[in-house]
């Protein structure tokens, strides 16, 4: 379930974030950019040191440049990106659900 602003007509819209381990965070980045036009780690607002998340990983954002994904080029990258040495998580999320439910400020819900 998300709310409207998570849909988009093409994917990906912004960057997408890829969560990965700290150790060899600078070799995991140059893997990562075969992927894209520019792998770049998330900094703290207070820009003294990367973002951390809950497993206490990095966070990339990786910029694929002026490519758009086909709905079945979402699981395929998915899945190449999970395989890299390193990375922990993306955030395409192509395999995690059979329906999307999604609620709208009227309070009118769309499934999809």
């Amino acid at each position: 379930m998300v709310s409207s602003e998570k849909v988009v007509p093409k994917l990906p819209m912004f960057p997408i974030a890829i969560e990965i381990l700290p150790f060899g965070w600078r070799h995991t980045i140059k893997r990562l950019e075969c992927f894209g036009k520019k792998a770049i780690l998330r900094m703290a607002k207070n820009k003294l040191g990367p973002v951390i998340s809950d497993n206490n990983g990095y966070i990339i954002d990786l910029d694929l440049g002026d490519r758009f994904l086909e709905p079945y080029e979402v699981q395929e990258l998915e899945k190449k990106l999970n395989t890299v040495p390193g990375v922990i998580e993306n955030g395409l999320f192509g395999h995690a659900a059979d329906e999307v439910i999604v609620g709208h400020d009227s309070g009118n819900i769309t499934s999809y």
